[in-house]
């Protein structure tokens, strides 16, 4: 993840967010927030679904740091 891709938006804003993805054009699909973290009063954005890799939040302590991740460049493509 890159520092451009950490944004600070509130709560609200993330709460709008469509259920189903199907429908959606590809740009709106593109900048859906995958996971996000509370700081300071303020939701700061980890993941959105069109990075490569998705940092995943949320998981029981016993998983380790490198298996927060969810890495799409790993994934084979379809051929």
């Amino acid at each position: 993840m890159s520092k451009s891709n950490v944004t600070m938006l509130p709560w609200a804003s993330i709460e709008l967010q469509p259920g189903d993805i199907r429908e959606l054009p590809e740009s709106d699909r593109e900048a859906l927030i995958v996971s996000a973290i509370h700081v300071d009063g303020r939701w700061v954005i980890l993941s959105r679904y069109r990075d490569d890799i998705w940092q995943l939040e949320g998981l029981t302590s016993n998983v380790p740091d490198n298996m927060r991740n969810l890495d799409f460049d790993r994934v084979p493509l379809r051929l």
